[in-house]
């Protein structure tokens, strides 16, 4: 957490590696007051932490806020930062937004993120994928996307890279998932649309796409959350993901060698009717309004579970498993 009045960034880490439940609080006192645009985690082999975090500046309102993709660790012992890189410009506000981490071969970390670009009233500017690895000599960040594949608004097709889902396959291959956005100015305020689904993956011959989910922004078809898992054995890819119009809830195997999916989820997940209202007799319509709330891969069963909450007609709600 990152308190807006003192400029401290806070970790709290709650572990029982040890046997018994153990909580440690580390601060970082940082240049300026911050905003937190994302984190994520992970841990390696030996079961040291691994944690990505989007900071913003909150500077006064004439300036440009940077913005910085940040790494914190306890793997030697004390949980110590390291700045990644740091983004602005003379004009538009910087942020590193959704970070995702994974663990690659030889306990190396990776970070997946949506660099965004805003002007100073808030509107979006420019939007990109990048990736992030660790090195022997310290971070790399190359930007792998820059461009929309078919999916914009009057604004132009300059928006990508947002909600990235990174994945580690066994051979150390990084997947990323991430999505398009498209956005229009109408009357002087900001409309946009999140959609598409595309995949990024890193090969001999440097990083290919695939949009495994063609939206279109002009229908408003969208997608409001997606999750990607790789299974124990390294061979295969899971995903969740909520898209719209229609509020459908899918979870699809992909094969990591040639990811593809239909054009619209064929079949809804499996829902466990207990946990529905019983006023619905455990109906579900592809019209009621999903929404993801958690996504849990167990490594060692190789299976996923989802926690949702459905919103149903006459003000009905409900939380489940599928």
């Amino acid at each position: 957490r990152s308190p807006y009045d003192t400029g401290t960034l806070v970790i709290t880490y709650v572990t029982n590696q040890s046997g018994t439940w153990n909580v440690t609080t580390t601060s970082f006192p940082e240049s300026a007051k911050m905003r937190q645009s994302g984190w994520d985690f992970a841990v390696d082999s030996m079961g040291a932490a691994h944690l990505a975090c989007g900071l913003q500046e909150q500077l006064d309102e004439a300036v440009t806020w940077p913005g910085s993709l940040c790494y914190f660790t306890n793997a030697g012992g004390a949980w110590v930062e390291e700045r990644i890189a740091t983004r602005s410009t003379a004009s538009w506000d910087g942020s590193f937004r959704d970070p995702s981490i994974a663990i690659g071969p030889g306990d190396r970390p990776a970070i997946a993120a949506h660099l965004k670009y805003n002007v100073l009233t808030g509107s979006d500017a420019l939007s990109r994928l990048v990736f992030a690895c660790r090195t022997n000599t310290g971070w790399g960040l190359d930007i792998l996307a820059e461009t929309a594949d078919n999916y914009f608004g009057s604004d132009g097709g300059h928006f990508t890279g947002l909600r990235p889902q990174l994945a580690i396959d066994t051979a150390g291959t990084p997947h990323i998932t991430f999505s398009d956005l498209a956005s229009s100015h109408v009357g002087g305020y900001e409309q946009w649309e999140i959609g598409q689904i595309r995949h990024a993956v890193r090969g001999a011959a440097g990083w290919s796409f695939n949009t495994i989910l063609p939206q279109s922004a002009a229908n408003k078809e969208g997608i409001t959350l997606q999750r990607l898992f790789v299974d124990a054995g390294g061979q295969s890819m899971a995903m969740v993901a909520n898209v719209y119009p229609g509020g459908i809830l899918g979870a699809l195997t992909l094969d990591i060698a040639a990811p593809a999916l239909p054009s619209s989820f064929a079949s809804a997940i499996s829902i466990d009717a207990v946990h529905l209202p019983t006023a619905t007799g455990g109906a579900f319509a592809v019209g009621d309004q999903l929404s993801v709330r958690l996504a849990v891969h167990h490594a060692i069963s190789g299976t996923y579970d989802v926690y949702a909450g459905v919103y149903l007609p006459g003000g009905a709600s409900a939380c489940f498993k599928a």
